[in-house]
């Protein structure tokens, strides 16, 4: 594919790059010459503000020209029942759809001044998706099944790659084990609090964890590898290894209890690191986490997700890429479910303040369970409906649909009573989808 752009520059290669390489598979060349462009047979394509003579001329906006940001409020309209920003005239498609694309995957609103929740992150409230109602339609892969109607009506015989639909489950093991591990301390400390507060049965279940007559309650780890677990797609592990702080609550990644159940969990899904509350953006906690991971497991760490979903643009995911970073899995909102950057397939980060493609790749998640009972303050029956919802919408997308779970959340114990049996149902849905 021949793509015609007057005014090349690192926001439209990137975009294009996207569509064409990385989602279709097609190769491409530039060129800024109109005479080259017009005399060229093959399939081509031209994006300019007036495009010159030929099959598919598409009208840009001047949005990717632009370097840096300033405060943009795209309008959106609505073509063929979809969302679409950045509308333009006398285009095959009535929106500049590579503007479009850049700015949900690029987070451009993300870099501007916005009021951040009690963690400091972009609430999904603040969002254009949120505030228009696409939150939960993955309108960037329906804008590009947009473009590849009109190449296709131009360049019938352009054969395109297809994807196809993922489910992956993740798992937060935020804390390892509700009741063992903890020194003797902190166990007295613990009961002797739930006595003040009157929880007698936790009391209890604790006595008879640590003597060895029930299971810890949070150790779900045979429900989550065994066969009501197993799904077609692939399972992924976040483990913190960060020094105890108020947010960071783990057991020492060193703990003999800890440790073995890395690595053994290691041996059935891809492992990756859970950098810490306060490492948000400071490379050193990043690095240092890591290597301690990386010393339990006796691998290279690659992958990463933060926790609470905490991570600010473009520092945080700097950090990440300076430490070996290659794959982050933060990309959603802790307090809605859908897709918040109107994705649901990867994409490498581009960093606006430097204007470059980097080879860090966000992987979009869906929801987190978290979300659902924590924000929402909704029950497993009424979120399996939204949950339904947008794997419909992952499906109609061939995307990856990515969910976030906790070992404790499938405990069936108190607040997270009836979370397993939806985390069940979800796996069921995947092995006949």
């Amino acid at each position: 594919m021949l793509i015609y752009l007057p005014k090349p520059g690192p926001r439209s290669r990137y975009v294009m790059e996207l569509v064409f390489a990385e989602t279709w598979g097609l190769p491409l060349e530039w060129t800024g010459d109109p005479a080259r462009y017009l005399a060229h047979t093959g399939p081509k394509l031209a994006y300019a503000s007036s495009p010159p003579p030929g099959p598919l001329g598409l009208v840009a906006c001047g949005f990717l020209e632009e370097e840096g940001v300033r405060p943009v409020h795209p309008a959106c309209i609505r073509v063929g029942g979809i969302p679409a920003l950045f509308p333009v005239t006398g285009s095959p498609l009535p929106f500049d759809v590579f503007a479009a694309i850049f700015f949900m995957v690029s987070r451009y609103e993300e870099y501007l001044v916005f009021s951040p929740d009690a963690h400091g992150r972009f609430p999904a409230v603040q969002s254009l998706a949120w505030k228009q109602g696409f939150l939960t339609i993955p309108v960037v892969n329906r804008w590009i099944e947009l473009l590849r109607g009109v190449i296709s009506q131009n360049f019938p015989d352009l054969e395109f790659r297809e994807s196809v639909f993922r489910p992956v489950l993740t798992y937060d093991i935020d804390s390892a084990y509700a009741f063992l591990g903890r020194s003797a301390a902190r166990t007295v400390g613990a009961g002797l609090s739930d006595l003040v507060h009157g929880r007698v049965r936790r009391v209890i279940e604790r006595v008879r964890v640590l003597r060895g007559l029930q299971d810890d309650p949070s150790d779900t780890y045979g429900m989550i590898v065994g066969s009501r677990g197993a799904v077609r797609g692939e399972k992924i592990f976040f483990f913190p290894a960060a020094d105890r702080g108020p947010q960071d609550r783990n057991l020492s990644i060193n703990h003999p209890l800890v440790a073995g159940l890395a690595r053994r969990l290691s041996q059935w899904g891809r492992t990756g690191l859970h950098p810490s509350y306060r490492s948000n953006s400071d490379p050193e906690k990043i690095r240092i986490e890591k290597n301690r991971l990386e010393k339990v497991l006796g691998q290279p760490v690659t992958i990463s997700r933060q926790h609470f979903l905490r991570f600010r643009l473009p520092d945080t995911f700097r950090a990440l890429l300076s430490c070996g970073i290659r794959e982050e899995y933060s990309m959603g909102f802790a307090d809605q479910p859908g897709f918040r950057a109107g994705t649901c397939q990867p994409f490498y980060f581009y960093d606006l303040g430097r204007e470059q493609k980097t080879a860090l790749r966000i992987f979009p998640i869906t929801f987190m369970d978290g979300t659902f009972r924590d924000y929402l303050h909704r029950d497993p029956a009424a979120s399996w409906e939204t949950i339904k919802a947008l794997i419909l919408e992952t499906q109609k997308s061939n995307g990856i649909f990515m969910s976030i779970w906790h070992n404790s959340s499938l405990s069936d114990r108190g607040d997270w009573n009836g979370w397993k049996e939806l985390h069940d149902r979800i796996v069921r849905e995947f092995q006949t989808s």
